[in-house]
């Protein structure tokens, strides 16, 4: 009886022992980086006393693993920042029911935008025109006028718009100034309509008193 009593006692403190060795916990040095506008490849270091994953997202920064076995490096990739905007992602290491994160911070770039033409002039019985625009990262487009209606208002980067402007049946000239951003700059696109111009039909006169 003491026999098994003593291999339980053994085998009960050789289980203890195993669960204590493998307790999930995960940490992640260092936990937060900021990184000039410039980007570049910046590495951490995951702790896991088991399997890992990693959640959450950003375009601009990319991992070189999302999950491992145990605890590793990894490299992170960072692009360029030329949005003028400085921006952040959070991500977190899960390992069992612990968590732990990350958090990339990259600071603003210089940003540059411009139109070109920066003004068109279009014609009383309605016309279409076009710009391009370039800019160093994403824009938006504001200003409105009912008559005057662009096929983008925003972008990712630089692009061509085009512009479809309706009739002109006043005869007063009309305008209308938009304003692009990118960043912290600005860049303006006028447009400007004639007015309709009347007409007059010499034909019956012409042809009763010319002849």
């Amino acid at each position: 009886m003491s026999r098994f009593l003593t291999i339980f006692l053994i085998l009960s403190l050789f289980a203890a022992c195993n669960s204590d060795d493998y307790d999930p916990y995960v940490r992640v040095e260092p936990n937060s980086i900021v990184v000039p506008a410039a980007g570049g490849d910046y590495q951490i270091t995951v702790g896991a006393a088991l399997s890992w994953t990693m959640s959450g997202n950003a375009e601009w920064c990319t991992p070189s693993a999302t999950s491992g076995p145990t605890g590793e490096v990894i490299m992170l990739r960072i692009a360029p920042n030329t949005s003028g905007k400085k921006r952040s992602v959070t991500y977190t290491f899960t390992c069992g029911d612990q968590p732990a994160t990350l958090t990339v911070m990259q600071e603003a770039g210089n940003s540059t935008i411009s139109v070109a033409p920066s003004s068109i002039t279009a014609l009383a019985e309605g016309d279409s025109q076009s710009v391009t625009v370039t800019s160093s990262g994403p824009w938006t487009m504001s200003g409105n006028a009912k008559w005057c209606t662009p096929s983008a208002t925003s972008g990712p980067t630089g692009g061509t718009i085009s512009l479809r402007i309706a009739p002109n049946t006043s005869d007063k000239e009309r305008s209308v100034t938009y304003t692009f951003t990118c960043g912290k700059q600005t860049a303006t696109l006028t447009v400007t309509q004639s007015g309709k111009t009347g007409s007059v039909d010499f034909g019956d006169y012409e042809e009763e008193n010319w002849n």
